[in-house]
């Protein structure tokens, strides 16, 4: 869009303080507010040319803003979504926002936040306010969280270990690949689930009931307290025992002492409960061979001891 003629410029810039005059001469007020807000705030012509302004932009002073056009201290690669904001705005006379970024000072690109407002005379746009807002930072830490939670999941998803994410209730919210594939259930299938839920079927090492109460995420949420090495049996929906061996670890917020959620991890043991159990079986399949063959070395020590007798 072409920047207007000086005489162009000067008429929208003479009809913005006509429209300030009708408001009581509140021009000497809009600038004292616009030169102290902490975001840069414009008054921008609807072809996008400066008419008014307060804080300035990078390597821009507030008064060499004046009549140049905003697109012009844009960066290239956001330059179009700017203008687009802008025009959608005159077009529907509705607030509107998008983010650019303006090169700095350092010569980094800084990241701002355009809000853009309507002002409206005898029912069409004649000029629009623009706040600009330094996002640079916030948008930097969102992107080091993003990288973090990347890194997290990657490491999360890498585990052989089971990882299940329960909130205060005990319900189920998050869980990686390695849980899916011990229990032998989906993240769909396990979300909103708790430890008490009946359809675990958990068991003690002695068959027994596991009390939903006793399981060591609840017991977590309960005290605060981690819980370490319990052996618990679950039924996958197969109908096959999956034996656990789980640790719980409370997440607290600062100066709280009542958990908010509860991260449980757990490794299949299913093999090694298998190898004891055989292990057991051997060991009494030799136990009773050994006690068979004693009675039975007995019963001929004492057959032939009666023999010796006769014969003397």
């Amino acid at each position: 869009m072409a920047a207007l003629g000086k005489s162009a410029e000067e008429g929208a810039a003479d009809a913005l303080k006509r429209q300030l005059a009708e408001l009581g001469g509140a021009e000497v007020l809009l600038q004292a507010i616009l030169d102290s807000a902490s975001d840069c705030i414009l008054v921008i012509s609807p072809d996008g040319t400066i008419l008014l302004s307060g804080r300035a932009l990078p390597r821009v002073s507030s008064t060499s803003l004046l009549r140049t056009s905003v697109y012009e201290h844009i960066a290239p690669e956001t330059r179009e979504a700017a203008r687009s904001c802008v025009e959608r705005v005159v077009r529907s006379g509705a607030p509107d926002s998008c983010e650019c970024t303006i090169p700095s000072e350092h010569g980094q690109p800084a990241c701002y936040e355009a809000r853009i407002s309507p002002i409206l005379r005898g029912g069409r746009v004649t000029t629009l306010l623009m706040i600009c807002a330094d996002v640079t930072e916030r948008r930097a830490t969102e992107a080091a969280l993003r990288r973090s939670e990347e890194r997290y999941r990657s490491v999360i998803a890498a585990l052989d270990e089971g990882i299940v994410l329960q909130d205060a209730s005990g319900a189920i919210q998050a869980c990686n690949a390695s849980a899916e594939r011990i229990l032998g259930l989906t993240s769909a299938a396990m979300a909103g689930r708790e430890s008490r839920d009946p359809r675990w079927r958990a068991v003690h090492e002695d068959g027994s009931a596991f009390n939903g109460d006793l399981h060591p995420a609840i017991v977590t949420l309960r005290t605060g307290a981690p819980q370490k090495n319990v052996i618990m049996g679950v039924h996958r929906p197969e109908g096959e025992m999956a034996w656990i061996s789980i640790n719980s670890q409370p997440l607290l917020r600062p100066s709280e002492s009542i958990p908010y959620a509860v991260v449980t991890s757990f490794h299949d043991i299913t093999e090694r409960k298998r190898s004891e159990e055989e292990l057991r079986r051997s060991e009494e399949r030799f136990r009773a061979t050994f006690n068979q063959a004693g009675c039975t070395a007995s019963s001929r020590s004492c057959s032939i001891s009666r023999r010796s007798r006769r014969r003397r």
